[in-house]
Formats: structure tokens, C-alpha cells, sequence
């Protein structure tokens, strides 16, 4: 019996894609246990240590509820106040502009 060259092919192939992909999870899991030597697992509870004897949850009880007007009156007064600086800005750079424009018009006319 004569061995096809394409099932040689094919298994050479198929065995260079098994070898590759444990050369490379091997790979891929040295890195990742060298990168994580120094790391450990916190505790269970980290927020009992901080509440101490406090039987309210950490978060629970400063709660402040905003005014959505407030918010919304300061939010429009930054954007005014940035779009205002940025059209400054704007008009000193056309201005600018507008100067090298007259100057190169009066050297091209004389």
C-alpha cells in the first residue's frame, strides 16, 4: 500500500498546528506566572476592616441626592464660559491671519 503525499500533508500540518499551540499556552503561561508572582488574593471582606464596628455598609449612609438644576445651570456656564474663551481665541488668530494677508497683498502689489 502507497502512502498519498497529501495525507502526509495533512498530518504534518496538523501535528505543526498542535505543536505550536502548546509552545505558545506553554509560553503564554510562564509570562503570566512570572508577571503575577508578587500578586496575592485580598481578603474576603476588605470593607470590615475600614467600617470597624459600624454595622451600616461602607457607602450607604453619606448619600447626597444633587439638585439635577444646579447641575445642569453649572454644566451650561462651563460651556459658555469655554466656548466664549475659544472664539477669543478664534478672533485672535484671524486677525493674525487677516495682517499677513494685507501684507502679502501690499508686497505683491508694489
Amino acid at each position: 500500500m502507497k502512502i498519498k503525499p497529501s495525507v502526509v500533508l495533512i498530518s504534518l500540518l496538523i501535528l505543526s498546528m498542535i505543536g505550536g499551540g502548546l509552545a505558545t499556552g506553554f509560553v503564554g503561561m510562564t509570562l503570566g506566572d512570572e508577571a503575577l508572582k508578587g500578586v496575592t488574593q485580598p481578603e474576603n471582606r476588605p470593607t470590615k476592616k475600614l467600617a470597624g464596628d459600624n454595622q451600616t455598609p461602607i457607602g450607604r449612609d453619606g448619600l447626597e441626592i444633587l439638585n439635577e438644576q444646579d447641575i445642569v445651570a453649572k454644566v451650561k456656564a462651563k460651556i459658555y464660559t469655554e466656548s466664549k474663551t475659544k472664539t477669543k481665541t478664534k478672533t485672535k488668530g484671524e486677525t493674525k491671519k487677516k495682517k499677513q494677508q494685507r501684507k502679502t497683498l501690499k508686497k505683491d502689489n508694489q
